[in-house]
């Protein structure tokens, strides 16, 4: 048995190799860019359409793990995954005349503060269309998760999901210990004297951090008035709530976070009733060829960081809406979103 799976193992590394080596020699005549960043590019635009379905329709999207504007996520950096696809697909299923309504699953820690707002940018210009757009909570929706949730018409959870985190974070590490243990000194020079504000080689002064509590209060700010205005809860109501705390979908409902308990289903079919769709509904789902399959199957049992990230290095922003999961977000965030491919609705 264990022969058999290192024999699978290795045709599937193979496999990558080839296929990988295939597209690079296809790249190969764009100038300028790496051979990583060729590979990436194949893949970059190709999975952005869907299923053609005609008459009345619910479109359906998906938000799955760390919100970046990162274009690819998997170790194999393989397929877009970031907001930007998010906004492609929520852009075509706004100017499909035949899609009534849309659907917004959301299964996500959070993400950071400029790719969440992007995100709800596209879903208003849905709503001002005319558009109802419901959002499905799956094992949880939140901080940035949530921000989208709230932006949209209605939103319903399963019972047991966990929401809310409502808040901002900025998360620095001081290593200045342990590099002086290791007779490491920086040299720097700077414009200014909060140009190496929140490094990881020296203390944070109290004025820096007077600069970036300021920094995480106007987010604060801008997030919960999203809230607010989304679920139609007065600021003094919301604000004890939006303490960074976490809550199910039972106890959401009770403060009015979220509108109804129910699955994916449910989604579906309120959707389909707020865009006056009679009978079943269809579903316009984004295609996911088999390239990209493969890809995430290799992600979900050797996933790790970014092959493109380790090489050519993409960074996201630091402020982030996102919830502080600790140590095990890693291990527990990212395989989640790889979930994306197995189909159903």
């Amino acid at each position: 048995m264990k022969k058999a799976f290192v024999v699978i193992l290795l045709v599937l590394c193979i496999g990558a190799v080839a296929i990988g080596v295939l597209l690079l020699q296809k790249e190969s005549t764009q100038p300028r860019k790496s051979a990583v960043h060729r590979w990436a590019a194949a893949f970059e635009n190709k999975f952005s359409d869907f299923e053609p379905v005609s008459g009345p329709s619910v479109g359906l999207v998906r938000v799955f793990g760390p919100i970046t504007f990162s274009q690819s996520q998997g170790m194999f950096d393989a397929y877009p995954r970031g907001a930007l696809r998010i906004v492609r697909e929520l852009k075509n299923l706004r100017e499909d005349p035949n899609v009534k309504s849309i659907v917004i699953q959301i299964n996500s820690p959070g993400g950071t503060v400029g790719s969440v707002q992007e995100i709800c940018n596209e879903i208003h210009l849905a709503q001002k269309e005319g558009k109802k757009v419901i959002a499905s909570v799956a094992d949880m929706a939140f901080s940035g998760g949530y921000y989208i949730a709230s932006a949209c018409d209605e939103i319903v959870a399963n019972p047991g999901s966990l929401t809310g985190s409502i808040g901002v974070i900025i998360a620095t590490a001081n290593l200045e210990g342990l590099l002086r243990m290791l007779g490491i000194k920086y040299n720097v020079i700077k414009s200014g004297k909060h140009k190496d504000i929140a490094s990881f080689w020296r203390e944070m002064t109290p004025e820096e951090r007077e600069l970036l509590q300021a920094l995480i209060m106007d987010c604060y700010q801008q997030f919960v008035d999203e809230v607010s205005k989304g679920r139609n809860i007065p600021l003094d109501e919301l604000l004890p709530m939006a303490d960074g705390r976490i809550f199910t979908g039972t106890m959401a409902l009770e403060r009015r976070l979220i509108d109804g308990l129910g699955t994916l289903d449910d989604a579906i079919n309120r959707a389909a009733e707020l865009g006056g769709i009679e009978g079943k509904p269809r579903i316009v789902r984004p295609i996911v060829e088999p390239f990209e399959k493969f890809f995430r199957f290799l992600d979900s049992r050797f996933g790790g960081p970014s092959l493109k990230d380790m090489l050519v290095g993409e960074l996201d922003s630091p402020l982030q809406f996102r919830a502080n999961l600790g140590p095990a977000e890693a291990a527990f965030a990212y395989p989640m979103g790889l979930q994306e491919l197995t189909g159903g609705n």
